[in-house]
């Protein structure tokens, strides 16, 4: 949907000399993945709690079976999260030293990590430590250490492909995709990772097989958080609408939880476009404009009742007040049109291309006679 997708596939294609093909997956989980039919009772118990937002309750569910089971990573990732939220809302953490509320949290919970990894060092205390650590180099070096101490832990292999695919190391991410499915061919995690990574190689309808197929197996499964199958129906409808098919768009996000995904923005966005495709141009926009509500730092939303404003409405004004909308917005918040965190040159050339249009457009409505108000004088 964003113009840096256009620079991450055409990266992606130039990396892999075979692109990754989704495959048949067989149900055999790892020893840091297994649970009996009753932990997946408690973890579910623990997943309601957090539907609900009751991170409390859910953080000592989890404690207590991550306690029982150390090795277990599906735990372990979860109360990680847990308390990751918990730290950004100003709640208490066991564990934490007192008084360094003015500390970021992540930094916060990866000291308790790394203390815990240096005094055990154990395979999934490392895997544990890397998901905080920051730096690339950093979390390789946590993560290849845990497969020296083993090499059949699927979630230091998962760790890697993360990192490396983040850093647009494409090839070696794939290849380590491939030593995951070695020894957990359904673990869940990385078969996202694949789906997106295929998203990101244009191979669209893989792509979109491949999410189908992620929803089918896990959309209900408790190792796996509401949230992440939420925002996978999101992509999957993103991608029915790069297919050209909106309806399948239309039909997939309205089974979509809205409560637990992590952009409901992204999710207006999407419907705003498969509904423009289909002719339906105010509900279009009113789904644009809702996801402008729901982001208001983001400038997509914006570009998006632009161009419905001007070239299928033929309302210039109502455009020309959106693409200075945008210009605003790109002026004061670096990175609007893209995830600085994971891909920043390629969230600005995607800022670089959106002011080149509002500045286009800008200036064709200017030779039309469409141009802002003189403000008005100011009293004496």
């Amino acid at each position: 949907m964003k113009p840096a997708c256009a620079v991450a596939a055409a990266a992606l294609l130039a990396a892999c000399a075979t692109p990754l093909v989704p495959r048949a997956y067989d149900e055999d989980p790892g020893p840091y993945d297994l649970l009996t039919s009753g932990e997946l009772a408690e973890l579910r118990g623990a997943r309601e709690f957090v539907a609900d937002d009751r991170l409390e309750p859910a953080r000592r569910r989890l404690a207590a079976l991550a306690e029982a089971l150390p090795e277990n990573l599906v735990v372990a990732t979860f109360l990680q999260d847990v308390e990751l939220a918990m730290l950004a809302r100003g709640s208490y953490v066991p564990g934490l030293k007192l008084g360094e509320h003015e500390v970021e949290p992540r930094v916060r919970l990866l000291r308790l990590y790394a203390d815990r990894a240096a005094a055990d060092e154990t395979p999934a205390a490392l895997v544990l430590q890397a998901r905080l650590t920051p730096d690339a180099a950093g979390a390789l070096t946590l993560l290849g250490r845990a497969i020296e101490l083993d090499a059949e832990c699927s979630w230091a292999h998962y760790g890697r492909a993360w990192v490396l695919a983040r850093d647009a190391e494409y090839a070696e991410a794939r290849d380590a995709i491939e030593a995951v499915f070695a020894l957990d061919p359904g673990h869940p995690p990385t078969r996202r990772l694949e789906a997106a990574l295929l998203a990101r190689a244009g191979e669209l309808e893989l792509a979109a097989e491949a999410h189908r197929s992620w929803l089918e197996d896990f959309a209900d499964d408790p190792r796996v958080a509401p949230g992440t199958a939420a925002d996978v129906g999101v992509d999957l409808a993103a991608l029915h609408v790069m297919r050209d098919l909106p309806e399948e768009a239309l039909e997939v996000l309205d089974a979509v939880d809205a409560r637990h995904l992590s952009s409901r923005s992204d999710a207006d966005l999407v419907r705003a476009t498969a509904l423009e495709m289909l002719g339906r141009i105010d509900a279009s926009l009113a789904a644009a404009e809702l996801a402008a509500t729901e982001a208001p730092g983001d400038v997509m939303p914006l570009v998006h009742q632009a161009l419905l404003l001007g070239d299928r409405l033929g309302d210039l004004e109502g455009e020309r007040r959106k693409w200075e909308e945008v210009l605003a917005l790109l002026g004061e918040e670096s990175g609007a049109a893209g995830d600085s965190a994971t891909d920043p040159a390629a969230a600005e050339i995607a800022s670089l291309l959106i002011r080149l249009q509002a500045s286009s457009r800008l200036a064709r409505l200017e030779e039309l006679g469409v141009v802002a108000p003189e403000p008005a004088p100011e009293r004496p």
